[in-house]
């Protein structure tokens, strides 16, 4: 094991942007605390607090996990091991140390993540036009709840009949 990956050297080399993008996507939900605000029993306290722990437990799961991967490829092959096959970088490494099944077993996890990221980036949406409305700033329609659930089913009943129509344009165009 080695810290190399550390020094303001390793730091401060590299695609800088790609580093960017890939940390930024790393924190995409952190915002989420402050839209579900309303639900918390004192948001004053609690929406702060939530915040600065999902920032720091994110922030600790990136760094570990990315250090992982450099001693997983080893520091001097780490760069070449990336860019010759960005798409098996990790489950390269899981097949190595852990072996099939559980390699299998991440991209099975892997593709239902991203189903879980796509319906919370929908519920964003959906609260976002919510709160919009509610402050006057959009359709009075998209600030009503659900009477029975409390939920903001008009803004999200327009955000998924929006997504159907990008989607569906996209498919009849044969994109």
């Amino acid at each position: 094991l080695s810290l190399d990956s550390f020094s303001p050297a390793a730091v401060t080399s590299g695609a800088m942007g790609v580093a960017l993008v890939f940390g930024f996507a790393s924190f995409i939900g952190f915002e989420a605390t402050a839209i579900y605000s309303e639900e918390a029993r004192r948001p004053e306290r609690t929406v702060p607090r939530a915040t600065y722990v999902a920032v720091l437990l994110i922030t600790v799961f990136l760094v570990f996990t990315v250090w992982s991967f450099v001693m997983g490829h080893g520091v001097a092959q780490v760069k070449s091991a990336a860019a010759d096959s960005p798409d098996d970088f990790v489950f390269s490494l899981s097949t190595h140390y852990v072996g099939a099944f559980w390699t299998d077993l991440m991209q099975y996890l892997l593709i239902t993540s991203f189903f879980a990221a796509l319906l919370a980036f929908h519920n964003t949406i959906a609260r976002y036009m919510f709160n919009v409305s509610q402050r006057g700033w959009g359709p009075a329609i998209l600030a009503r709840t659900h009477p029975k659930h409390r939920s903001p089913h008009a803004a999200g009943i327009l955000q998924s009949t929006f997504g159907a129509l990008v989607v569906g344009g996209f498919a009849v165009a044969g994109l």
